[in-house]
């Protein structure tokens, strides 16, 4: 595992535990620090990738465990689903993602979130050309940010909807799907289905989450609650 200065200490982790409720668990740290070893289930996965796909996958994998301990539950296996999203232990819900340098994970029970998201990006503005994949006209693209240019924002946010959206639903939510509304003042976003087909995360179609800007990369995060929607 990373050591205390590299990873349990560094600013993307402070950041992450500042957009998330307290009785969520969070890791994060520097890919090279991360020195945990995968599982054989785990392993198999990455079998043939280059070793920077590899290293990164480590490293979500030992980050997700540092969640896990941060729980109090032993270390696991997290292998991936025939759609490639994670495994998680039987009663808990999580999600991981990582940048080019850095990896972060979040790990809740599930009786008490329907869903959890994580993204980190690098800070660099979205190219031109992806624009009109990722962006609906109400999502604004144009409007100015200072603290960074609102495409990645956006594409980042609504990667964080889908990982916490895609497990329970099992049913793939496209960057169009969903209209994003940022609030910078406060670090917050909303996110709305708005495609009639896309059905509801347990009756929910609207869903808060938290950004910031931190080492040169946008960081969202996305906690849902169990109980707020029908039927959860």
């Amino acid at each position: 595992m990373p050591t205390a200065s590299s990873s349990c200490s560094n600013a993307i982790q402070e950041r992450l535990a500042g957009l998330i409720p307290a009785d969520v668990a969070a890791a994060a740290g520097a890919i090279e620090a991360w020195s945990d070893q995968l599982f054989p289930e785990e392993a198999t996965e990455v079998d043939g990738a280059v070793e920077s796909r590899r290293a990164a996958f480590r490293a979500g994998r030992a980050a997700a465990r540092a969640a896990l301990r941060a729980l109090g539950r032993p270390p696991a296996p997290i292998p991936r689903a025939p759609e490639r999203d994670p495994v998680w232990p039987a009663g808990l819900v999580g999600a991981i993602t990582h940048s080019r340098t850095h990896s972060a994970a979040l790990v809740a029970p599930a009786d008490l979130y329907l869903g959890l998201g994580v993204d980190l990006e690098g800070a660099e503005p979205l190219k031109p050309q992806l624009r009109r994949k990722i962006c609906r006209p109400e999502d604004r693209v144009d409007a100015p940010l200072q603290a960074i240019e609102r495409g990645k924002l956006i594409f980042s946010a609504k990667e964080a909807v889908f990982k916490a959206y895609y497990p329970r639903v099992r049913r793939y939510l496209d960057f169009l799907d969903a209209v994003l509304e940022i609030d910078e003042a406060s670090g917050a976003f909303r996110a709305e289905i708005v495609n009639p087909d896309s059905p509801p995360l347990a009756g929910l179609r609207a869903f808060e989450g938290r950004w910031c800007v931190v080492e040169g990369q946008v960081l969202t995060a996305l906690c849902v609650p169990a109980g707020e929607g029908a039927g959860a």
